[in-house]
């Protein structure tokens, strides 16, 4: 139960959550075909590119994106919230879409922080019964369970490691974290999906 914490610690603690991944949400890999998709001006279009390139993430990136949108989207409609999705879209999409490359330049920072908003703006038009999808499905091909073999999870392809792949096994890990996977333990809870 969290309704005894005040929301700005709470929204502080899940942006400092995505913050210390090594890989945004959408990956720098997937990051241009994110904001490509964003900036297409015919909606069918649009929804088409950003669909498929949400196809294209890692499992956890899926499942944690759906459910950090589909959040979102309940704070945007609840009477209580003074903050429409354009705000929560300012709020969030510098950690959940966050940069094209892990060392970017200050000029080139402030020109993406507008593409992250219209990026972030287009995932929260996304109904939310279209993010409860990815989480079915997910959870029909690993039938729920919390314990994925990794062998099965898809590589989430960023600028670490040799040629640039992530060693995460598809998993998102936090930088600051150091904590192995082990099939006899389960998946640790920060590696789940956060809502």
């Amino acid at each position: 139960m969290l309704t005894g914490y005040d929301v700005h610690l709470l929204c502080g603690v899940v942006k400092e959550f995505l913050r210390s991944l090594d890989e945004p949400l959408v990956t720098r890999v997937l990051w241009r075909e994110f904001v490509k998709a964003s900036e297409l001006s015919d909606p069918e279009a649009r929804k088409a590119h950003i669909w498929q390139t949400i196809g294209e993430l890692p499992q956890a990136n899926q499942d944690t994106l759906a459910y950090m949108m589909m959040h979102l989207q309940r704070i945007a409609a609840s009477p209580a919230c003074k903050m429409p999705k354009t705000n929560l879209a300012r709020v969030f999409g510098p950690t959940i879409i966050n940069h094209s490359m892990a060392d970017i330049q200050p000029i080139e920072m402030l020109g993406e922080n507008r593409k992250q908003i219209a990026t972030m703006e287009v995932l929260l038009d996304i109904p939310s019964d279209q993010w409860e999808s990815i989480v079915r499905q997910n959870e029909n091909i690993y039938g729920g369970n919390d314990v994925v073999d990794p062998a099965i999870r898809r590589s989430s392809y960023g600028t670490r490691g040799l040629g640039g792949k992530l060693m995460t096994n598809g998993m998102m890990t936090p930088r600051r974290q150091n904590t192995i996977y082990n099939p006899q333990k389960g998946t640790p809870n920060f590696l789940k999906p956060l809502f």
